[in-house]
């Protein structure tokens, strides 16, 4: 005879399952996978919060250079989908904030664009096939560089969408390439407060928008579309056919911006 732990009650047996009755251990042993399973669980949640906490971390720290070699982010796309080839999501180092290398895909067979994304040397997906594909193929011939990373990536459904940052010359580099002594221009009438918070988020090259303000009957300049002054009268007649860029920001003795313009005809 002998006492089950869990029930306390006597029973006629010559050994007891770790000293409990039959239905006793049954349900110890429904109890204890179950536990199991809570616990392998909570350790799947776990290992995949770490696993995305380190993708965010990649994200946070991804950083793409604002000029590569003198040439400068002139395009920048932020949900380019990829097509993947087979087997792709099985790399463990296919995940966001991953640097890819996007190359031309004329020599791969069977490719259904004419770009590709390589991750350590290997394919793991094509470009849409448009004009995004057709970029890559000038950028290449041209040697022109191209940034890419991974921004997204869902292993159940299969979809990843990639930044992508195309460098090159901006419009104002090519024309003071063809014209080093362009017309310099100071600006009036932004010694304002919201023109001067507007003139601080603008930098050297920015192309710039003339408009006609009726009421002060002045030409404003826009940066971006912020305001930032107004052109002297002396350059109101080139308002209509020129082309106007941020030439340099500097500051007077009061602490305050003062905008030149380089302006291009």
């Amino acid at each position: 005879m002998g006492k089950c732990k869990r029930c306390k009650k006597f029973f006629f047996f010559k050994k007891l399952d770790n000293n409990m009755c039959p239905k006793c251990a049954q349900e110890h042993a429904i109890e204890m996978q179950a536990e199991e399973n809570r616990r392998r669980i909570e350790e799947e949640i776990a290992a995949h919060e770490a696993e995305q906490e380190k993708w965010r971390k990649a994200l946070r720290e991804l950083r793409f250079p604002s000029t590569i070699n003198g040439l400068h982010r002139v395009y920048q796309y932020t949900d380019v989908v990829l097509t993947l080839t087979p087997g792709a999501l099985e790399n463990p180092d296919f995940h966001p904030g991953k640097m890819l290398e996007i190359v031309p895909a004329v020599d791969i067979p069977n490719s259904p664009s004419d770009a590709a994304a390589m991750l350590d040397g290997n394919v793991v997906g094509f470009l849409p096939s448009n004009r995004l594909s057709g970029m890559v193929v000038d950028w290449h011939r041209d040697g022109k560089p191209i940034r890419a990373a991974v921004r997204t990536l869902d292993r159940k459904t299969g979809i990843v969408q990639i930044y992508l940052t195309f460098y090159s010359l901006r419009h104002y580099d090519q024309l003071l390439q063809s014209n080093p002594n362009p017309k310099n221009i100071r600006l009036t009438g932004n010694r304002n407060k919201d023109m001067q918070e507007s003139i601080w988020c603008c930098e050297e090259g920015m192309e710039c928008d003339i408009e006609y303000d009726d009421y002060k009957e002045k030409y404003l300049v826009l940066c971006d579309r912020m305001e930032i002054g107004y052109l002297p009268v002396s350059a109101e007649k080139y308002a209509d056919d020129g082309l106007f860029f941020v030439g340099s920001i500097e500051t007077d003795d009061n602490d305050k911006y003062i905008v030149y313009l380089h302006m291009f005809q």
